[in-house]
């Protein structure tokens, strides 16, 4: 139950896109009860601003912190900023994985899926 979650508690949720600009989370899963700074974003592509940001499930990821070579194909393969953009258009599946820093994520890889 919720009430069993703490501050700090490593989760996985999963989710749908909602309504608008919203996520409905359909699955919770405590991994443990030790924190953890990696975030793993997993959804379509929503909107796409030039070669700096998508929108996934209602998040913008800024990807200006991702490396060129951080930016990887279906076959896990690094495949650079440009031709990921290319290739992520709205409805496209993609895997954003970031590290919080205060709160706040710093995206580090950008992955297509399938």
């Amino acid at each position: 139950s919720l009430a069993g979650l703490s501050v700090g508690n490593h989760l996985r949720i999963k989710a749908r896109p909602g309504l608008g600009n919203s996520a409905l989370a359909i699955e919770l899963e405590r991994r443990s009860t030790s924190p953890d700074s990696r975030l793993i974003l997993e959804g379509p592509v929503q909107a796409v601003s030039a070669t700096t940001s998508l929108t996934i499930l209602g998040l913008t990821v800024n990807t200006s912190t991702v490396s060129d070579n951080e930016f990887k194909n279906l076959d896990d393969t690094p495949m650079g900023r440009t031709a990921f953009y290319a290739a992520a258009g709205v409805g496209t599946l993609v895997k954003a994985r970031a590290d919080l820093s205060g709160g706040t994520p710093v995206w580090n890889q950008m992955e297509l899926e399938d």
